[in-house]
């Protein structure tokens, strides 16, 4: 499959790690995955991106995307609420739409009204976590169609096994 993911910024935040994770895994699996980041005036690249070498692409403007910054694919992913609004003026030949709900996005120093906006788009919904679905079920009517928990990287997250702490004994307890 060809599976694009569109990043607001480069950054090495935990949405875009967890973005990384999911690229490098699919990537790993055979998947041509191409990850477009945004960006302000200059076009930075973020190292959790390079081993997609030309497939990791920074717009390097802070625009709407146009039809020619996404290549034709499967899958085209929006990963926060304004790539969500880019997503869903693609067409179609960009791949079916989807919007990776990371957070819920109300947030005081956001467009709250395009934010919620954004739930309401014809894209294929997926939260992280329960909280979100419900959050944004309840107070917006917004359909998510599953929960897709984060993606951690086993491998810099791994944890040697060890013995667990013995248990206090009880009188040590009442000395508090």
């Amino acid at each position: 499959m060809k599976i694009t993911f569109v990043l607001p910024l480069a950054s090495t935040n935990g949405g875009n790690r967890v973005v990384a994770t999911y690229a490098r895994i699919l990537h790993e699996r055979g998947h041509d995955v191409t990850v477009i980041l945004q960006t302000g005036r200059t076009a930075v690249s973020t190292p959790l991106l390079d081993f997609l070498g030309p497939r990791h692409r920074v717009a390097g403007h802070h625009r709407p995307l146009d039809p020619d910054d996404v290549p034709d694919g499967d899958v085209v992913v929006a990963t926060w609420w304004a790539t969500a609004e880019y997503v869903a003026a693609l067409p179609r030949s960009k791949g079916e739409q989807f919007y990776l709900l990371q957070d819920y996005e109300v947030f005081p120093n956001l467009p709250v009204d395009r934010v919620i906006a954004t739930y309401h788009l014809p894209l294929w919904k997926i939260a992280v976590s329960d909280y979100i679905r419900t959050e944004i079920e309840t107070n917006h009517g917004a359909q998510v169609i599953d929960v897709v928990p984060n993606a951690v990287d086993l491998d810099q997250f791994a944890v040697t096994a060890r013995n667990r702490n013995e248990v206090p004994p009880a009188k040590s307890l009442t000395m508090m």
